[in-house]
């Protein structure tokens, strides 16, 4: 049995893992796989053995959770992770367990048992699954689950890089993502809020707030947001973080310094379209309890679908810029500077977009060359894009498309796009007030 993930706060599609109890069984990834374990307080990597394809293994279901499976994803942890040059970087990214396929009365089973009437919106039906899924198995990623073991996990999701990039980018594609990067942070920053849920320690509720209303943080009020993360709430007087709050935004500025240097010794490397994902367990830090507080934080690096490694020796100054920029960020929290204005002065301005700009498009050139031996014809620039990648990889869990997609992501948010009658779904916003 498998259940939706109770706490998924970015990406388009619905991630899912084995029922409460269950152990799965995987299949293992072509190489060794480093993985990393805190032993004494530093964090130590191994190699699996005897790992090769084709081979299975079962594991905790608890402690996993399956990603709609990407092609270059998978790529990148089977094969570039076991890159000497990428090794240093396995401490900030999710253990993969290989992959797993779910056959149709599994994932029909899944899209129908969660109809629940909480999360149904008015007019709301069932995903046409006979209609829609034509494939008789859909293929996962199996990652760790971070929030696998806390009572309340809190998940802050951070899109990091001046703008969303990628080699299946058409010039249309490219100029909208351009435009879409000046209406957030990620023009300015280098980095914006691309999903968070947190604990609010006065209700005792956990409040979730989607992509749509993180694009609507401004550099003014991305230190209020960033508070309400690590503060459990908003707290209605200011000042220096204290407690173990402060101790948990020390923890995270001090692992976005260790990742800022590991990523300025990768030339080469693109990160573009990846995300960062800082999580701890807001139960344990509600309780005061600072040991188990600390040992739960994680940073980890997620999304690699659109990863490239385009050589030269330059690295990607995009997202050092969004990592530098969020550092600081926290960094005046510890130190209680206003929370209503961004510390321009230390900022990091963002690279000039056009030597990115140009790397991509070479980068685009080389993939459709690729593609085009690959195929034997020639691929039309502005008719391709990535289509056909999301049709073939990128679905929802039941396969839905058009209107049912909608119905069926629209309960995962907490903002409506506009256009959409849906009715009152809106949950009580106590961020309201940041955005005017």
């Amino acid at each position: 049995r498998y259940v939706f993930y109770p706490h998924q706060v970015g990406g388009h599609f619905r991630m899912v893992k084995p029922a409460p109890g269950t152990r799965l069984e995987v299949e293992l990834p072509l190489r060794p796989q480093r993985e990393h374990r805190k032993t004494s307080g530093s964090e130590q990597a191994f190699a699996r053995s005897n790992v090769s394809s084709g081979e299975s293994c079962q594991i905790n279901g608890s402690s996993i959770v399956l990603k709609p499976f990407d092609e270059h994803e998978a790529q990148f942890y089977c094969h570039t992770l076991s890159d000497e040059q990428l090794s240093s970087l396995q401490p900030f990214v999710p253990l993969f367990y290989g992959t797993k396929k779910l056959n149709r009365e599994q994932i029909e089973v899944l899209a129908f048992s969660h109809m629940e009437a909480a999360d149904k919106l008015p007019g709301h039906l069932p995903p046409d699954v006979d209609r829609a899924d034509r494939e008789s198995k859909r293929k996962y990623i199996v990652l760790e689950d971070l929030g696998g073991s806390a009572t309340q996990p809190c998940f802050l999701d951070l899109k990091v890089g001046c703008r969303q990039r990628s080699v299946r980018h058409d010039t249309k594609k490219r100029a909208h993502m351009a435009r879409k990067a000046v209406k957030s942070t990620s023009a300015t920053l280098g980095f914006r809020v691309c999903g968070m849920q947190c604990l609010d320690k006065k209700s005792g509720q956990v409040q979730r707030f989607d992509k749509y209303w993180g694009q609507k943080v401004t550099p003014e009020s991305m230190s209020k947001t960033l508070s309400m993360f690590f503060s459990l709430g908003l707290d209605e007087e200011l000042g220096p973080l204290e407690g173990v709050s402060a101790a948990l935004v020390e923890a995270v500025v001090d692992k976005l310094g260790r990742l800022e240097s590991i990523l300025q010794q990768l030339p080469g490397k693109r990160f573009w379209g990846s995300s960062l994902l800082i999580f701890f367990d807001g139960g344990a830090a509600q309780e005061g309890n600072l040991g188990s507080c600390m040992s739960s934080v994680r940073v980890k690096i997620i999304d690699f679908a659109n990863f490239q490694d385009i050589g030269g020796d330059v690295p990607d100054l995009e997202y050092l810029c969004g990592i530098s920029n969020a550092r600081v960020f926290l960094q005046e929290l510890l130190h209680g500077r206003p929370l209503d204005s961004p510390p321009a002065n230390q900022l990091v301005p963002p690279p000039p977009a056009e030597v990115q700009d140009l790397e991509q498009e070479n980068a685009r050139q080389l993939f459709k060359d690729a593609k085009t031996t690959l195929l034997g014809f020639m691929c039309d620039d502005d008719a391709e894009d990535d289509e056909g990648h999301l049709v073939s990889n990128a679905q929802t869990i039941s396969g839905a498309t058009g209107r049912t997609l909608l119905r069926e992501i629209a309960p995962r948010h907490m903002v409506i796009p506009e256009g959409c009658d849906t009715g009152d779904r809106s949950p009580s916003n106590s961020m309201g007030s940041l955005f005017g």
